[in-house]
């Protein structure tokens, strides 16, 4: 508008500038924040950030040595509890995993089949006596998992020993998982780089090759016509 001026004027106690327009076009005064403040648009309304109370929101973790003494205590307590028996439990099958995706990883399974216990000469009521897990829902799909089960429970058969009622336990317990499951390393083949190999060109056989699929329609196409 003309005949406008606009006058500026800082107040350092609040940090701000109050624009004061000339008496000729309005008498209204807008207040500004200080750019470094509040960065905004347009003519919206100036925002007020009240910050939530913090205090009481924070949990203390003062008994964390005192929780950590209680657990060591009580896996001795349940050690001493179930000897001689192994602490972790029964011995388990070794299964594979779920779908197609990992059917190729095996795992630690729920327990031995009832056909897997009477293969190795173990009736179920006495494997479960011995700590053997039984699962009656799991049925065996291959003949190679159903062996290698089997001869799972006769390696730990032949390592069990049964202490009769009234009969002092002695030997040494076990921790951790009984018999738990060994990976193979993997191997890898070695083997010397031929002249052919070096001289051998991937990428143009490659393109060669994506070039021979894609004209094969034609190609047939033109041999039928000659023919």
């Amino acid at each position: 508008f003309p005949g406008v001026y606009v006058i500026f004027v800082l107040f350092p106690s609040s940090g701000c500038f109050l624009p004061a327009f000339s008496p000729t076009f309005s008498h209204r005064t807008f207040l500004v924040r200080n750019s470094r403040e509040v960065s905004m648009r347009h003519n919206n309304e100036l925002t007020s950030n009240h910050r939530p109370k913090q205090h009481g929101r924070f949990k203390l973790w003062f008994n964390q040595p005192g929780r950590k003494s209680r657990r060591l205590e009580n896996r001795k307590a349940k050690a001493a509890a179930v000897f001689p028996r192994p602490v972790d439990g029964a011995i388990r099958p070794v299964v594979a995993s779920m779908t197609s995706r990992y059917n190729t990883k095996v795992r630690m399974g729920r327990g031995f089949t009832p056909a897997e216990c009477k293969a190795a000469g173990i009736s179920t009521k006495e494997a479960m006596q011995v700590g053997i897990a039984v699962d009656f829902r799991r049925t065996d799909k291959s003949e190679e998992a159903m062996k290698r089960n089997v001869e799972r429970l006769e390696a730990y058969r032949a390592k069990l020993v049964v202490f009769g009622k009234g009969q002092k336990a002695t030997g040494t317990q076990v921790r951790g998982t009984v018999m738990p499951i060994v990976h193979a390393a993997p191997t890898i083949a070695t083997m010397a780089i031929t002249e052919e190999m070096k001289s051998f060109d991937a990428f143009n056989k490659l393109a060669l090759l994506r070039h021979q699929h894609k004209q094969a329609g034609k190609c047939a196409a033109l041999r039928h016509d000659a023919d």
